[in-house]
């Protein structure tokens, strides 16, 4: 009778605990995943800015900054003058939804000065700059799977972290409810 009390006393404290764990490690998980994704928008917005603002200042642009500069950021650019392509690289972008094209950046309407935004695998810089021989436009994008991957790992801590401490916590409440029980034993006899 009393091994019986003790599992479910047990089984009881342990699914009150993991219910409690499971709350409150989702709501870090949450907090964790937005931090992420906040600070890879804004390192993304910086490094993109940095890149406009060096194109802005400079009348020669140099394929090793270009290149450098993808390398550094981890990102991938599409730069034109005028229409014409600066950089021979064909910019990557197989799995874009939609298709932005830069060859006639006065008819599209998402280029103005500067643009920021997200697609579904990526986010996205667009920048018209005017020039004194006419204007060069650029696309900058930075893919999410570096961002989606650091998620996966957080979330995978999380889990373990919650798993762990449920299982530590449900073996504790045994031993715990092993003592609360045995006056109850000791009375009986």
């Amino acid at each position: 009778m009393f091994r019986r009390l003790h599992i479910q006393m047990t089984f009881f404290s342990a699914l009150i605990i993991g219910i409690v764990i499971f709350i409150m490690t989702t709501a870090c998980n949450f907090i964790a995943e937005n931090s992420t994704r906040q600070n890879a928008w804004n390192t993304f917005q910086n490094n993109a800015i940095s890149c406009i603002s060096h194109l802005e200042t400079q009348s020669i642009i140099s394929s090793d900054w270009i290149l450098q500069a993808e390398k550094n950021y981890d990102i991938s650019m599409d730069i034109r003058d005028n229409g014409n392509s600066l950089y021979l690289k064909k910019l990557q972008t197989d799995s874009l939804d939609e298709t932005i094209d830069l060859s006639n950046p006065g008819a599209v309407s998402k280029l103005t000065k500067r643009i920021f935004f997200q697609m579904k695998d990526f986010y996205v810089s667009t920048a018209l700059i005017p020039k004194s021989h006419g204007t060069v436009s650029m696309i900058i994008l930075y893919s999410l799977d570096s961002v989606k991957h650091k998620i996966l790992l957080q979330r995978l801590a999380f889990s373990g972290a919650a798993f762990l401490a449920i299982l530590a916590l449900s073996i504790c409440s045994w031993f715990f409810t092993g003592r609360m029980i045995t006056p109850l034993e000791k009375s009986r006899q």
